[in-house]
């Protein structure tokens, strides 16, 4: 496998890897060891923006398997060159997408878009925010 590395990270030309965390896929794109799947952008339909930030956006969308609704978050354009952002999207999928709790999201795959962003895909929640909770409460 050809790869450069970058602080413990592997990158290809086609999608930052992790080792020993969970994405971990050969330079043909072949996912092995522990890693989560990778979803093409065939494989769903983006519907409505419903939430965007500094770093990324995150759409809902239907898988096209099952129409199970799903959310697709996405790095902004912006960080597609920057391998401080790429390396900090790809810790977060990595180390999210370990934890098993009833209270967190379950990250359910991994992709890059045609245009070369890359997207992790969650499941859908749901209800409304965590600040239309917390807000009103007094919390903040």
């Amino acid at each position: 496998m050809a790869f450069r590395r970058l602080r413990g990270v592997q990158f290809d030309e086609a999608f930052p890897l992790v080792r020993d965390v969970v994405l971990v896929e050969d330079r043909f794109g072949r996912a092995f060891g522990n890693a989560l799947p990778r979803v093409n952008d065939n494989q769903f339909v983006l519907g409505k923006l419903i939430g965007s930030g500094g770093f990324g956006k995150v759409y809902r969308a239907n898988m096209q398997s099952d129409a199970s609704t799903v959310a697709v978050k996405f790095l902004r354009k912006a960080f597609w060159q920057n391998e401080a952002a790429r390396l900090s999207f790809v810790r977060e999928i990595g180390i999210a997408s370990q934890i098993q709790h009833p209270g967190v999201i379950r990250y359910l795959g991994y992709g890059k878009s045609p245009h070369g962003g890359p997207y992790v895909i969650c499941e859908w929640i749901d209800g409304c925010s965590l600040r239309d909770v917390v807000i009103p409460a007094g919390v903040l």
